[in-house]
């Protein structure tokens, strides 16, 4: 991929789980924006000059988006009402009412394209060592997000029910996770209680 243009960088790092590899890269990226795709996944060809358009001068904190999830023989198209809760302004409230209580899914990362200076300035990473580690990390993005947009084009497709992925499986360790990352965000909304956190509280004891 350099070889096609020079701003890639390609870095290789032993495979740790997805938390382990979004850190290292966030740590060593220099763009303005974060988009994720997992190696299992694909994404329409077009997506990024989409999300710089929908960006614009505007430059919020979270792009919020559309995926689809692809079972092999069907695609599910998520938040297809989307268009019609765009009709208002996109406002930081009602953006995080999307987000928590609207949207199809609260929580796949990829969803989200995120400013990096954002993530910089409030230290934003992935919780390490957790299968759904994601949940504490866009639970954190609801907390600290001051600007929100939409951009409702389907762009990338999740391809689910793959054998051995670490969330397809219910062990243990998925359900204690879970349940710890919880604990710590009860915690949190103890001593920081605001009208988000009790939002994002009531979605993760959902």
């Amino acid at each position: 991929m350099k070889k096609i243009d020079n701003r890639i960088q390609v870095f290789h790092k032993e495979n740790g789980g997805p938390s382990v590899a979004r850190n290292y890269g966030l740590d060593r990226m220099t763009g303005d924006y974060v988009v994720f795709v997992d190696s299992d996944d694909w994404i329409e060809q077009g997506s990024l000059m989409v999300f710089a358009e929908a960006i614009g001068e505007k430059h919020p904190d979270v792009l919020e988006t559309r995926i689809a999830e692809a079972f092999g023989d069907k695609t599910v198209y998520k938040d297809a009402h989307m268009a019609e809760y765009l009709k208002e302004p996109f406002t930081k409230e009602r953006a995080l009412e999307w987000i928590v209580n609207i949207s199809d899914n609260t929580w796949p990362d990829v969803k989200k394209i995120l400013s990096y200076s954002y993530l910089q300035k409030n230290n934003i990473r992935f919780l390490e060592g957790r299968v759904h580690g994601v949940i504490d990390w866009v639970s954190r993005i609801c907390y600290t997000a001051e600007s929100f947009a939409a951009c409702e084009k389907i762009w990338y497709y999740h391809r689910m029910q793959r054998p051995g992925s670490i969330t397809n499986s219910i062990k243990a360790k998925n359900i204690i996770d879970v349940i710890e990352i919880a604990a710590e965000h009860f915690d949190y909304n103890e001593k920081h209680s605001t009208q988000v956190s009790k939002l994002v509280l009531d979605r993760i004891m959902a």
